[in-house]
């Protein structure tokens, strides 16, 4: 019996610790409920966006987007505040298609400063189409200085089906996930009292 309380207590101490190093719900895991999104995901445009639980990558959930005759296109989005550095910020994630045609799929990346757009890439230029299961992609930007506020998002323009799951952003090679921030730092500081 203290064998199995041992076993439980390391693996509940090592899920809290893994736990603390998703910092993001990039893969869109972490979903309430009665919500219709994954926590922290928001839309653009005027498409369907949902989470799909039969159709992931990996894990229990994707982000989907279905087109209509409402609009243009839609993007499924989260907002990172900016609070890093470095030379290069890179986004990485999974996509699948279903008939996409007249437009593209592809992973979105916008870093906004104080005015507006910094940077930007959509995929607009490899025109992601057709019919594709799961598939890695990426998109690489210059970080710029002034940055503050990240934006990945997975887009769909034109008509058809998209699936995104599993995004990872790094800036400089390294995983935001795991760079410490200022923030991070007051967080972990232990109680003087």
């Amino acid at each position: 019996m203290k064998h199995l309380l041992a076993i439980l207590f390391i693996a509940g101490t090592w899920s809290c610790q893994a736990q603390k190093l998703n910092k993001f719900n990039l893969g869109f895991e972490s979903k309430k409920e009665k919500m219709k999104l994954s926590e922290d995901w928001f839309t653009w445009g005027s498409y369907e966006v949902s989470i799909d639980d039969a159709e992931a990558n990996t894990g229990s959930y994707a982000g989907k987007i279905t087109s209509n005759d409402k609009g243009s296109f839609g993007c499924i989005t989260y907002s990172i505040p900016s609070q890093y550095s470095g030379d290069s910020i890179r986004l990485e994630g999974f996509i699948k298609l279903k008939n996409v045609t007249e437009g593209f799929a592809g992973l979105l990346l916008r870093i906004d400063g104080k005015s507006g757009s910094l940077e930007f890439d959509n995929m607009e230029n490899q025109q992601l189409s057709g019919t594709k299961a799961w598939q890695k992609y990426g998109v690489t930007l210059n970080f710029p200085e002034g940055a503050k506020v990240i934006f990945v998002a997975g887009i769909l323009n034109g008509k058809g089906e998209a699936w995104f799951d599993d995004f990872v952003v790094k800036i400089d090679g390294k995983n935001i996930q795991d760079i410490k921030t200022p923030e991070d730092e007051i967080l972990n500081t232990p109680d003087d009292n």
